[in-house]
């Protein structure tokens, strides 16, 4: 069976929200530092706001 048919959606009121803030970057000393700049290129596109924003996150201010 889906999952979505397994859980229930809990709105929280804004004044109880917390908004939270996911920095993203490239440590000094990243083990694969291509690789680390492309993900974080991808995440700061188009292609990669469309991902978050399918899973609720908004777009980078």
């Amino acid at each position: 069976s889906d999952i979505a048919d397994q859980v229930s959606r809990l709105d929280i009121p804004d004044d109880l929200n917390t908004i939270a803030t996911y920095p993203i970057a490239v440590v000094s000393d990243a083990a694969y530092p291509d690789q680390a700049r492309a993900f974080v290129a991808y995440v700061l596109s188009p292609a990669g706001q469309d991902v978050l924003a399918k899973f609720g996150f908004t777009g980078v201010p």
